[in-house]
């Protein structure tokens, strides 16, 4: 309720989701993208797995 109230204000410009890469996170952006949709705003979702050049022997560490 107090995103869509700033929403409505003009306050905001940009959501960032930064949720867990498993099934309860995507689920809740992606309900987050569908309510958002057509408001104006930008949309930015973090990114997930390993970095570029990581190496994947240390992945697990």
């Amino acid at each position: 309720a107090e995103l869509e109230a700033r929403l409505r204000e003009g306050e905001v410009t940009e959501v960032v989701l930064a949720t867990d890469p498993d099934v309860e996170g995507e689920a809740t952006a992606h309900y987050l993208a569908e309510r958002l949709a057509g408001s104006g705003v930008r949309l930015t979702r973090l990114a997930h797995g390993l970095p570029a050049g990581a190496d994947l022997q240390y992945a697990d560490e």
